[in-house]
This record gives structure tokens, C-alpha cells and sequence, in this order.
């Protein structure tokens, strides 16, 4: 990291397995959108962010953790912590020039998270698993931002019970049964967004 250009104004390292939890942005002043999205870095790395940030991804970082908190950056607009840990330390860091956020499928995030002080907000992607308060969202709504909260991941909501009756036809060879508890399975595999 301390080899790139302190001039750098975009970097994407998806994935990238060479990111440690100790890599630190603070030399990059000048960069502008940073997607490290299934990445090693952690609360540390956050911590490092130039305030020159207008967009930001961490979706799928395992090591950010509850008491993630990003710095000061009064540039962001987008932001996406999709599938992390983050909870309400990292909601309340959050800066109010956000005008996109994607926090779906972060368990932590509590309805004491108050998303309704974000006055630029837009756009807000939620999830059933990210329990933020319905009269927030009602509020952001009636604010014109567009909230989407996506449905459980599937392997939520289907029961061990109706897998069990799947297995259990399938082993018996009840293709009439089967096709019966496939279809009464629909509505949850189809899993569509619900837009609030």
C-alpha cells in the first residue's frame, strides 16, 4: 500500500488476498472511490480513510467488526458495508452528505441506529436481517429517499422441516409429494425485494 501514489484517485482491490487488517489509506489523499469489498481489511483500515472519499465499499469484509467507525469524510455519497459486522458505533459515524447507503444482511445494526439524521439520503438498501426502525424508514420514505429492503438469503426462511419432506420424497420417490412441497416452497425461493 505505502507504494501507491499518493495522487491515486480510484483503487479497487476486490478480493484481494495481500490486503492486511493493518493496511492503511491515510497517504492517499487525494482518492476518491475505494472498493475493497471482500477484503482483509479491518476497523484499523477504516479508521486510515482520507477525507477525500466520495465512494466507498467494504460489502463482505469479515474483519470489520461492531465497533467499526469510519473517520471523518465529509465527500461521501455512496457507501456499501453489505454482509459485515458493523453496528450502530458505525451508523453513528456515518457522515450526513450520504446520499446512497447499502447496508443489507448486517446483523448488528440495531432499530437504536438513527438513519433519519442522514437528511441527504436517497437511496437505502436494507434487509430483513438488518433491524432498523420501521418508523425510519417510513420517515425516509416520506423524505423521497428510495428504501429497499431485500428479503431473507433463502437458506433463512426455508425449515428444516421442508427440506426434511424433500428429502424424504425424493428418497421414497413420491413425485407427486414432491412436486406439492415444491410448490408450496415458491413464494420463499423466489425471495423478491419488497420495496417500503
Amino acid at each position: 500500500m505505502a507504494a501507491l501514489p499518493a495522487c491515486l484517485k480510484e483503487l479497487d482491490l476486490w478480493g484481494c488476498d495481500t490486503l492486511t487488517p493493518a493496511a492503511s489509506f491515510a497517504h492517499l489523499g487525494e482518492l476518491r472511490a475505494l472498493r475493497v469489498h471482500f477484503s482483509s481489511i479491518s476497523d484499523a483500515s477504516l479508521a486510515s480513510l482520507p477525507p477525500s472519499l466520495v465512494s466507498l465499499d467494504v460489502s463482505h469484509c469479515a474483519r470489520l467488526t461492531l465497533a467499526a467507525t469510519l473517520p471523518r469524510l465529509p465527500a461521501v455519497q455512496v457507501l456499501d458495508a453489505t454482509g459485515t459486522s458493523v453496528g450502530d458505533a458505525f451508523m453513528a459515524s456515518l457522515p450526513p452528505s450520504l446520499a446512497e447507503l447499502r447496508i443489507a444482511d448486517c446483523a448488528n445494526v440495531t432499530p437504536a441506529a438513527d438513519v433519519c439524521r442522514l437528511t441527504a439520503l436517497r437511496r437505502l438498501e436494507t434487509s430483513v436481517t438488518t433491524d432498523l426502525s420501521s418508523s425510519d424508514l417510513v420517515t425516509l420514505r416520506a423524505r423521497g429517499c428510495v428504501v429497499t429492503v431485500k428479503p431473507a438469503p433463502v437458506a433463512a426462511t426455508l425449515t428444516a422441516d421442508s427440506m426434511a419432506v424433500v428429502l424424504e420424497c425424493v428418497a421414497s420417490r413420491d413425485w407427486a409429494r414432491l412436486q406439492q412441497q415444491i410448490i408450496s416452497m415458491l413464494p420463499v425461493l423466489a425471495g423478491a425485494d419488497a420495496t417500503v
